[in-house]
């Protein structure tokens, strides 16, 4: 019998063991004491020490791993406020096992992360807030304007970056440097669409990003060159340069128009 952790590939499993970056995590969530906290995939359970040292009001664990059972069960024991849930996070829908107002804090498998965000951000208002580090590449996504996945953030979040961690925090060593980035639920929604709708517009609209907003649309609505018209939209621009706003004018035109 060996302690000794045997990393899976398969599960893109790379592990922070300095309790004080994941202090740090946790700390960009802000206030955690009133709120029912989730985590996906807290592997060697490091992260989930941290936000059990934060008193938080309840602690799910969500993991994939059954080798990681002894490990994560010894961290909890003792902790009633706690529970470890082995299953697929992709596929749980986190609105039938934690209550409001909750929060999520994540280490999250680089192959998977961008799924599980978009996931939980069509939950729509259900996360107070989301802090994750995921690759730095796939939170420029979220962060950068042009971005798909920046436009159907800001509907009912603003995003913001807290920090870089280069691979050598990490074992065994990814090949990318990582990034922390924070959603925060606002007050109110930017503008008073469905997010669903929303994706499935953007989804086409960005099919072919180096093509045109008409281009693209055209199979969408039959009408679609009248609508760009009517909310003052260039025929000719790219995806990239329409602005949220710009998005959710084609929507209430294109329901006008049924």
């Amino acid at each position: 019998m060996t302690n000794k952790t045997i990393y899976k590939k398969s599960l893109g499993q790379h592990f922070i063991k300095d309790l004080n970056i994941h202090r740090k995590i946790v700390s960009m969530a802000d206030e955690i004491e009133n709120f029912n906290i989730v985590e996906i995939g807290p592997g060697d359970g490091s992260l989930s020490k941290m936000i059990i040292e934060k008193n938080s009001k309840s602690l799910t664990m969500i993991e994939k791993d059954e080798d990681l059972r002894d490990k994560l069960s010894q961290i909890i024991e003792g902790h009633e406020n706690c529970k470890l849930i082995f299953g697929d996070g992709t596929l749980i829908d986190l609105r039938n096992i934690i209550e409001k107002p909750s929060k999520l804090i994540a280490n999250l498998p680089y192959n998977v992360a961008t799924n599980m965000i978009m996931n939980w951000l069509e939950y729509e208002d259900f996360f107070e807030s989301i802090t994750v580090l995921v690759q730095k590449e796939v939170a420029n996504k979220f962060l950068l304007k042009g971005n798909r996945l920046n436009i159907m953030s800001e509907l009912h979040y603003d995003v913001k970056k807290n920090f870089d961690l280069p691979p050598n925090v990490f074992v065994p060593k990814p090949k990318v440097d990582s990034t922390l980035i924070t959603f925060s639920l606002l007050k109110k929604k930017r503008f008073d669409v469905k997010w669903i709708n929303l994706n499935k517009l953007t989804k086409i609209a960005f099919s072919q990003p180096r093509k045109t907003i008409l281009n693209n649309l055209k199979s969408y609505h039959k009408d679609i060159q009248n609508i760009l018209t009517l909310c003052k939209i260039d025929t000719q621009k790219r995806p990239e340069n329409l602005t949220l706003e710009d998005f959710v004018n084609i929507l209430i035109e294109m329901n006008k128009s049924k």
